[in-house]
């Protein structure tokens, strides 16, 4: 993980008297959501509150398009 992300959830962890692993783990959790959610297939655009909004890019989805259609070849 990257230093800069690291000493943010230190400071996080800090600020609200939590564990650095609990406080990695609700940062990470929501970017996990936002995976599940982009590989359900539907490809919606998801807003997170203080962190913006996630789509995916037309040239993504014609890569997973493409490999559903191969993989469902063989």
């Amino acid at each position: 993980m990257d230093r800069q992300i690291k000493k943010l959830i230190k400071q996080a962890a800090k600020e609200h008297n939590l564990s650095e692993i609990k406080t990695e783990l609700i940062v990470l959790s929501q970017f996990k959501f936002v995976r599940n959610v982009m590989e359900e297939g539907d490809y919606k655009s998801i807003r997170l509150m203080h962190l913006g909004k996630f789509v995916a890019s037309p040239k993504r989805i014609k890569q997973r398009e493409d490999k559903k259609k191969k993989d469902e070849l063989l």
